[in-house]
This record gives C-alpha cells, sequence and structure tokens, in this order.
C-alpha cells in the first residue's frame, strides 16, 4: 500500500510541477491551498515522509494533512527549517516515527 501511494506521488511530482517545497512553511502553504496540484504534492510529501521516517500505525492522508497543519500554524518560527525536519518534527510524537 505504502508503496503504490509513493509511486503515486511521484507521478504526481512529475506532472504537477508548479508544486515544490523546500522549507516548512512552503510546505504548510501547499497544504492550506485551494489549488488541487498543491493539495496533491502535500500529500505525497506527507505520504512519502511517513515512509522514509518509519512510522508506526497506518495514518491517513487526512490525518497526516491535518497533524501537519495544526502543527505548523502553532510554529510559524519553524517555517524557514527544512520541509521535512517540519514534518518529522510534526508527525513523531502522533506516530513515534524513528524509534
Amino acid at each position: 500500500m505504502i508503496r503504490k501511494a509513493l509511486f503515486i506521488a511521484l507521478a504526481i511530482l512529475m506532472t504537477a510541477a508548479p508544486a515544490r517545497a523546500e522549507k516548512t512553511g512552503e510546505l504548510y502553504t501547499a497544504c492550506t491551498s485551494k489549488d488541487p496540484a498543491q493539495e496533491e504534492f502535500c500529500l505525497g510529501f506527507l505520504a512519502g515522509s511517513v515512509h522514509w521516517l518509519s512510522c508506526e500505525g497506518n495514518p491517513t492522508y487526512g490525518a497526516l494533512e491535518q497533524a501537519f497543519k495544526n502543527w505548523a500554524a502553532k510554529h510559524p518560527e519553524t517555517w524557514g527549517f527544512p520541509a521535512w525536519l517540519g514534518v518529522s518534527l510534526a508527525i513523531s510524537p502522533v506516530w513515534h516515527c524513528g524509534q
């Protein structure tokens, strides 16, 4: 299931070129956008992060997105951090990632 999600995320990334996030704030902007390409990018980034971080459980895309958006909104001081670090800080306490 995760491999399928990663494949879909990569396919989306390769076809939806305008979406890009190097910083946590940029990812937060994509995740809160009404643009479907931006939201797909956000979900793909989060799904890939869960796999890469070896998180416990099987969180839904919606749960991942909401957890990240809630955390990022409360921590604007991290918006300059790399996007992967912001995601890690947001979801690791919830899904016990990287342990």
